[in-house]
């Protein structure tokens, strides 16, 4: 119920502009009318996620602070702030806390199906972030921790089936990584190339796979530097094995 009276409150601020008697006799019902209507339709909103006010992005504010504020008021916000497509179906739902987006924030396509959900925390992500295409497969997951990626990001392609996986360690590429085709039963994807990170360089073999699953290429990388070039045939050959001389 604060939240309601808060959007009453500031919609009197923001909207009410000066107009003679006979205008506001004719038009003062209306107005509140409407107001009363919309704070009703934005606090739901924001109870469908949580017991915090819900007031659309338009009445929402950054100052100088790099806080956000509701208008008219000299406190920094907290609850939802809420947008919404043409249609009136959800667009985007972002949780703010003393001005600063912490918790949940959700993006929907049109369709209704979601396109992202991450968790922040006093501005930084937090925990898994998570990417969906309009089709409503998952496109991507990351987990993060003091807003940088900490663990496995997992990449998937339209069709559902496994796209790559990189290891994170506090914002660098660290340890493996795997890409595979787009082709085969899901969960059975064919590897495409493999290889693994240290300190956010490559590092060691790099290894190239055709779609049937023969060795192509491998590279070998020192701290990112090229060392050695191989490939094979379809036959399984090796035609070049070429040492990269240190420059």
């Amino acid at each position: 119920m604060d939240g309601f009276l808060a959007c009453l409150k500031s919609s009197v601020i923001v909207h009410f502009k000066p107009i003679n008697s006979l205008e506001m006799k004719s038009t003062k019902n209306v107005i509140l009318a409407s107001i009363l209507i919309q704070c009703l339709n934005l606090h739901t909103f924001g109870q469908g996620a949580s017991q915090k006010a819900a007031y659309e992005m338009k009445y929402l504010e950054q100052k100088e602070d790099k806080k956000i504020y509701l208008q008219g008021q000299k406190s920094a916000f907290t609850g939802h702030g809420v947008e919404r497509y043409k249609s009136g179906k959800p667009k985007f739902q972002i949780q703010y806390a003393n001005g600063i987006q912490h918790g949940l924030t959700i993006i929907w396509w049109e369709n209704g199906k979601p396109h992202t959900q991450q968790q922040l925390k006093q501005g930084k992500q937090e925990g898994k972030t998570l990417f969906w295409f309009e089709s409503g497969m998952k496109k991507s997951e990351a987990d993060y921790k003091d807003g940088l990626q900490n663990g496995w990001t997992v990449f998937w392609y339209k069709s559902g089936r496994k796209r790559s996986a990189q290891l994170w360690s506090m914002g660098r590429k660290t340890g493996g990584y795997q890409e595979w085709n787009d082709a085969g039963e899901q969960g059975k994807e064919t590897l495409k190339l493999e290889g693994e990170y240290k300190d956010g360089n490559r590092h060691g073999v790099w290894k190239y796979y055709r779609k049937d699953g023969s060795m192509q290429y491998a590279y070998q990388l020192e701290d990112g530097k090229m060392r050695r070039i191989r490939r094979w045939d379809e036959s399984g050959q090796v035609i070049m094995d070429k040492v990269v001389k240190p420059n």
